[in-house]
């Protein structure tokens, strides 16, 4: 079984939201791209990415980082890292298979992700969360 299953769902649809209208913002929402046959906004596209990002990036890290034996004062700073560089990474991965992101917007792709994961747990931690307090469901 999943651990943090309906978290890590809720952070996931949260990354995506904020990687899409981020997306929209920078780069506009004219473009489409071409998934599976159909036509869809890139924006879209690039929201999807990023929450299949987050999605992997918690799970991995709920489900594996987490059983390996760490230094307690470390274990937080540790799971961030793992969960913004995954999300990065997977996020610039799935862009790039789905949109045809160009090599050279790899990295912008990939801090798109982290900033997007990031900003999804600092809104599911101070305003969703009813472990943190969060007034939505605390």
């Amino acid at each position: 079984m999943l651990k943090n299953f309906g978290e890590t769902t809720i952070k996931a649809a949260l990354t995506g939201a904020v990687a899409a209208a981020g997306s929209a913002l920078l780069f506009g929402e004219t473009q489409n791209s071409n998934i599976g046959g159909m036509q869809l906004p890139t924006y879209l596209v690039i929201g999807g990415a990023n929450a299949v990002g987050s999605w992997v990036s918690d799970t991995f890290s709920d489900n594996i980082i987490s059983k390996i034996p760490q230094n307690p004062q470390w274990a937080h700073a540790e799971s961030l890292a793992v969960r913004l560089g995954l999300a990065g990474g997977a996020s610039a991965i799935a862009m790039k298979v789905t949109t045809g992101l160009p090599n050279e917007n790899i990295l912008k792709a990939g801090a798109l992700g982290a900033a997007s994961k990031a900003s999804a747990e600092w809104i599911n931690d101070n305003i969703i969360s009813a472990k943190r307090n969060g007034f939505l469901m605390g």
